[in-house]
């Protein structure tokens, strides 16, 4: 039951990602892909990111270098996926929400591979860590989203692109390793964080959130003044208006 209500939360997730694509949808069957591509990139993270905290000698104890290792390898490896997908559908990837959308699905994807192995090690799983793995979706989805968004403003040759692209990785970067350092680290080793767990939550998760919601409403501007200047859909609207 727990996998199946991880799957729904990311079926939820991923459909209101795909509501905020208003003015030129991306094909369901790229999504897909992105998606799958985003749940394989994880797997195969799991081997390297294993064998660079032994190159660097990084411990069992050392909160920072694992953050460090994760935060970097995973937001690279989203990168990397995003770019390939706008060089291979380059016909697809034109719009200013493109990256942000493929970037969330591919986080995505990275999430529910990580929650699958996360809930492979419980002997004993409790329904609230639904919960948890919910958690996880979420930021993977919001990681993946900033860092799509600044890989996309490069690929369309934004004006000041280079800014973006660095701007949006690092904050998705900093995000990311803020979590892992400060909760998710210390929490998965059974150790306990170095700060409060819920105050810290709440705030990086709001950060993360409310990061994304400005990076929507910067995109969808731009996507709607390309496509639909005048469209009456917005990205207020409920559900899919």
């Amino acid at each position: 039951m727990l996998y199946l209500g991880v799957i729904v939360c990311a079926a939820l997730l991923a459909a209101m990602v795909y509501r905020y694509d208003l003015y030129d949808r991306e094909p369901v069957l790229l999504l897909a892909l992105a998606f799958a591509g985003g749940y394989g990139l994880m797997y195969s993270l799991g081997f390297l990111e294993d064998y660079s905290l032994d190159l660097l000698s990084i411990g069992y104890d050392d909160f920072a270098g694992q953050a460090m290792v994760a935060s970097t390898h995973e937001e690279i490896a989203k990168m990397i996926l995003v770019v390939l997908i706008a060089f291979i559908f380059r016909r697809h990837f034109n719009d200013p929400m493109d990256g942000l959308v493929y970037g969330s699905f591919v986080g995505l994807g990275a999430g529910l591979c990580e929650s699958v192995f996360y809930l492979s090690l419980v002997s004993d799983p409790s329904p609230f860590l639904i919960g948890t793995e919910a958690v996880r979706l979420i930021l993977h989805l919001l990681f993946g989203g900033l860092t799509g968004f600044g890989v996309g403003a490069a690929c369309l040759q934004f004006k000041a692109w280079p800014a973006f692209l660095i701007a949006w990785v690092a904050a998705s970067m900093t995000l990311h390793f803020c979590w892992d350092y400060w909760l998710g680290i210390p929490i998965a080793n059974g150790m306990e964080p170095p700060v409060d767990p819920r105050i810290t939550a709440v705030i990086l998760m709001l950060g993360a959130i409310g990061a994304f919601a400005l990076t929507i409403i910067l995109g969808s501007s731009w996507s709607r003044a390309k496509f639909a200047p005048d469209s009456q859909h917005s990205v207020w609207g409920w559900p899919f208006c």
